[in-house]
Parts: structure tokens; sequence; C-alpha cells
């Protein structure tokens, strides 16, 4: 399946969007009682007061006069369908329940990824499988006394099956929509936002309803000080880790006889990130896509700077839910079966061999990857393949071709080592493909039919959200300038420059001047080898264009 993506939607909402991100919660993580306490119950050093307090006003002045009421409107929905439908929701009504927990709005930009992954498609698909389950849960979250929702609460924490899929995401946002003043929604961004903010703990869900308690008594004291809206509070403490780079993340959660992660959903950082950098739609789909057993393969492919490999390594990351479970290799000319799956690799004696050569069979880089998945079925490896199309595929790829769709269910004996070698389910192969080297059409068809295939673009869209924030004529240059170079090379070109181009430091009429002469002037020269006078046409205008504001 090939799908084109549009970066306005994607990478723009790097910048963009502000909001807190949950999809699943662990389930098997320690008790917070025995052993030794990990970082995140030690807590951090807390930022000075008015470090906190100016960064909640670069908050509010990022989403505008609309911060609070852009919020209210959509929670007043929820409410209202509530009301209505608590106990007897159809999956429809589910979805627009999921679709108003979501919304809200930047400045004039309505805006529908408050909490997503949670609240939308996949996590709702896994959330209502069980429709009664869920309206059963729901209605006693909604309807039932206060003291039964919080006892909920802490039974879904302790035993997740209560509410499959529900984590502490729905419950909270229930218990929030019920008194937004007594009860935050809490969720891993927000707590490890918290935690970067007053220096407290990061209080996981293992620790049930007490450490519900202890949240919301740190939010209303934290609220208190800086006087927070409660509409406020999950987009001020989800990005506070990353305003405030220098505290050191909490590592996740380890279970103290393996030191695993015990959970296999994405870590805070990995699922604000592809949250923020994917359209919600979009990254729903991928991961619909990446769930067919026998085609979890994808590859993103468009022309330089659009942004490829930025996007797949946060979906990697996403998937994974730890980098130590992604596998990163940039392929090129002279790589070959021996680097990516198996290979003799020579090798010196010591001790009594010493001086004595021989070769050794060594596992390559996806071998070792499929080993690492095998071992670990419990949650998603991911290997990720930069430039894809530099090497020979079909040499590097052997007999992977055949395994990659018929995983765990057929073998084939590798040539140097023997031993029998399949592809494990939980293995997620990524890839990105730069069209500007090779077109995808001369890919070899047996390899590109068992990828699904996304289609990165120039997208203006990202540079207008990139310059919002400058001065109208520094604007319009930046923004002239693409155009310009766009409508030359041709819009839908292969080789059209990608928007990463124009994201300079500096983007007055000097520092794009540098961008073209030492950045795009020579790509160009290279793309239009065969037609030298279309560049020195172009030349001319852009030497016109920038002169105009230098």
């Amino acid at each position: 399946m090939s799908r084109s993506t549009s970066l306005s939607t994607a990478i723009a909402h790097h910048t963009a969007s502000a909001e807190a991100v949950d999809h699943g919660e662990p389930s098997g993580c320690p008790s917070d009682e025995g052993g030794t306490r990990s970082r995140q119950d030690r807590g951090m050093p807390a930022p000075e007061r008015a470090a906190v307090a100016e960064y909640v006003r670069e908050r509010r002045e990022l989403f505008g006069p609309e911060f609070v009421p852009g919020r209210l409107r959509p929670e007043a929905e929820a409410r209202a369908l509530l009301d209505a439908k608590a106990g007897r929701m159809s999956k429809d009504d589910a979805a627009a329940l999921g679709a108003a927990c979501n919304r809200h709005q930047r400045g004039s930009v309505q805006m529908r990824n408050r909490f997503s992954p949670a609240f939308f498609g996949g996590w709702l698909n896994v959330v209502t499988a069980d429709l009664d389950l869920f309206n059963r849960r729901v209605e006693e979250l909604w309807q039932g006394s206060e003291e039964d929702a919080l006892a909920l609460l802490d039974q879904v924490c302790k035993t997740p099956s209560t509410f499959p899929g529900a984590g502490r995401v729905l419950p909270t946002m229930l218990l929030y929509l019920r008194d937004p003043e007594r009860f935050p929604v809490w969720i891993t961004a927000t707590a490890t936002g918290l935690a970067v903010l007053d220096g407290g703990r990061v209080i996981g869900q293992q620790s049930a309803l007490p450490g519900y308690r202890e949240f919301a008594e740190r939010v209303a004291t934290l609220r208190a000080e800086h006087g927070l809206a409660a509409q406020e509070v999950d987009a001020v403490l989800a990005r506070a880790q990353q305003h405030f780079a220098k505290q050191d993340p909490p590592s996740p959660p380890r279970s103290a006889a393996s030191g695993a992660t015990t959970s296999g959903a994405p870590g805070p950082e990995a699922a604000m990130e592809i949250s923020e950098a994917v359209a919600p739609e979009d990254l729903d789909e991928w991961i619909e896509l990446l769930s067919d057993p026998r085609k979890r393969q994808m590859v993103f492919y468009g022309p330089p700077g659009t942004g490829k490999t930025w996007v797949a390594r946060r979906l990697a990351d996403h998937l994974a839910g730890h980098s130590s479970r992604v596998t990163t290799v940039q392929f090129h000319p002279a790589y070959s079966y021996e680097d990516f799956v198996e290979g003799l690799r020579p090798e010196v004696g010591r001790g009594a061999t010493a001086g004595q050569f021989s070769y050794v069979v060594r596992p390559g880089v996806f071998r070792q990857a499929c080993d690492a998945a095998r071992a670990d079925r419990d949650h998603t490896h991911v290997v990720l393949v930069d430039e894809m199309n530099r090497a020979d595929l079909a040499a590097a790829f052997g007999e992977l071709l055949v395994l990659l769709e018929y995983r765990d269910e057929l073998s084939v004996r590798l040539p140097y080592s023997q031993d029998d070698f399949s592809v494990p389910s939980n293995l997620v192969l990524l890839a990105t493909m730069n069209t500007a080297d090779r077109s995808l059409a001369l890919v070899d068809f047996a390899l590109r039919r068992r990828f699904h295939t996304v289609e990165v673009r120039p997208d203006r869209g990202v540079l207008e959200h990139h310059v919002a924030g400058q001065p109208a004529d520094a604007r319009a240059l930046v923004l002239d300038l693409f155009d310009l170079v766009q409508d030359a090379v041709g819009r839908d070109a292969p080789g059209a420059p990608g928007h990463s181009f124009w994201m300079a430091p500096d983007t007055s009429a000097a520092g794009l001047a540098r961008v073209w002469r030492y950045q795009l002037r020579p790509y160009l020269q290279e793309h239009w080898f065969e037609r030298p006078e279309q560049l020195v046409a172009l030349e001319e205008r852009v030497e016109r264009l920038l002169g105009e504001q230098s």
C-alpha cells in the first residue's frame, strides 16, 4: 500500500503542539515497597520558581487567548455526551467522546491531539473491543459515587485486565470531567513533567490510588503557585521535561529480576514526539498497517530534506518503546548480505594460536536484531535502514524476502553458519529511501511489494509553521524563495528539494543567500547536470529576490 503524508500536519506539530500522550500503561510494574528504589522514586532537582513561571508564560503565549476556552468547549461536549449515553454507548459514540477529549485550540487553529494516541483510532479499538465491558466501566466511572470511581481506578492500575487498554488515562480523564478542579489527568507525560517542575518523584501507575492522590495534591500545589487553570495543566506538564532539558529523564520502570522494561508501551518522550510529529490519523494508520503479520515493513520515500529519517526514527522509538530496542543501520554501495545477515570475518588467534589466521562466522546487524526480538517476545523491536536504496537490495536481503512475509512460519538454513533462521513476528523493519538517488520504481519488485510505502513530499506548511513567529517580511522571503525553487524544479519532481533546506537558523536575506550558495545550488547543479541553463535562469531570479531584501 502506498500513502503520501503531508508534513504540515506532521513535522509542523513538533513545534505547534504541546500535548500529553499516553499510549498504554505498564502492566507488570514492580511494587513501590521493597527492593531498591528507582530514580523515579528519588525525584529530581526542581528549577527555580521564576524559571517555571517563565515557562508557563511561554506556554500560554504559544496557545494564545483560546488556550482555556478552546478546551472548555469540547470538554462540555464530552460531559453532555456522557450524561446522555454513559452505559449505552455505541462505538461511534465512543469515538465522538474520544474526539471531544482530544480537541483543543492553538490560536485560531483547531487541533485534535491533546492526548493522542489515546482516545483515537487503534487505542479506541482496543478499549471498546468488549463494548459491554466498556459501557459498564464508563458508567461506573461517570455515574457511580466518587469513592467507587476512585476504587475502580485503583483496581485498573493494579489489574489492567479490569478495563483492557484503558490504562490510567481513561479513568482519570472521566474523573477530570467530573471535577477538573480536583482530579487532574494522570498519564506518563504529566507525571514526568510534574516531577521536573516540583522536584518530586515520578509517580507511576504501579502506585495506584495512593499515587494518584499524591499526584493530585502536588498538581494542586503547582496550580496555586503559578495560577494555572485546570485546563492548562496537561499542556504545561507534558512539555516540561523537554523544556528543562538539563534534567535527566527518568528511566523506564524495570523488573528487579531481569532488568528488562516492564511495558511494551512507548515511553513518554517517544510517544510525545511521534504524536506531535505525525497527524494522529496518519500515525494510527501506519500502526494498523504494521500490525499485519505478513507485512511488518514500511519505507518512507521522497526527495532530500523532507524529514523521512526524522519521522522514521521517531516512529521506531514509538513502536519499540525504548531506544535499546531500535537498531539503526545506513546502507551504502558496499553494504552486503555479510554485513546485514551473516558472513565470514577474518580473525587472528591469541594464546596458543597466536599469529594464526582464520575465518569465523559473524552474525550481521539484522540477525542480531532478530535474535534480540526472539528472546524478548513481550516487546516490539525495530530495525531502521536509512538510505535503503543505496545498496544492492536483492543481494543484501537475500532469503529475507520470503522470511519477512512468513514470519515465525518459515525458516531457511543460512549459508555460512548452517543455522535455521526465521524472522520473529515482533520485529518491525522501517526504511527510508531518497528518490533523488534512485526511483522507487527501480527497486526490485519482489522486495518493494513486501513494504508499505509512504511518500514524504516537500511541504510549504512546515515552513509556514517554522517562520510563524518571525516578522512578516522575513516570513514572506523564506516562503517566496521556497515557491520560486519548487516551481522551477517542479513540485511533483522526484528531486524537488525538501523544506528542511529552508529551515536555517538565519532566515535573513544574507542567511538565505548562504543556503542557496552552499546547499541548494550544489544540489540543483547535480540535479540539472544535463540542463545547466535551467540553473542559470533560476539563479538569476534567486539573486534578484534576495537582492531586493538585502
